[in-house]
């Protein structure tokens, strides 16, 4: 397949590709601003609920989703961005979750990482 052929998501200005998803979309990110990383979460999630989603952080996404998938969970709206700092991504995971998102606080490594699925 060739690369150019494929369609791109891009959030926000892009650097760099990050991951492919399900579909093989190439998923373009920057690290990202708290600010940044919330507008772009509440964009992604559309009109559904905060209960709908499950929030993460990870310093090895590909990894995480695919433990993520081996526990029956449905990951094919899984979405990623990498956040500037490991405080950052941290506080954006702990504001989701006060809203009722699902997911635990923790996550390994330098998590620098943000998903939803």
């Amino acid at each position: 397949m060739d690369v150019n052929s494929i369609p791109l998501t891009i959030h926000k200005k892009s650097t760099r590709i990050k991951s492919c998803n399900k579909t093989n979309t190439l998923i373009k990110h920057i690290d990202m601003s708290f600010d940044d990383i919330i507008s772009a979460i509440r964009s992604s999630m559309g009109s559904s609920r905060y209960n709908q989603w499950t929030i993460g952080v990870t310093d090895d996404p590909e990894t995480r989703k695919n433990q993520h998938e081996s526990d029956g969970e449905d990951v094919s709206y899984w979405t990623q961005w990498e956040a500037d700092t490991e405080n950052i991504a941290r506080r954006v995971e702990k504001y989701f979750l006060d809203l009722r998102m699902k997911g635990g606080a923790g996550g390994g490594g330098d998590a620098t990482f943000v998903y939803i699925f």
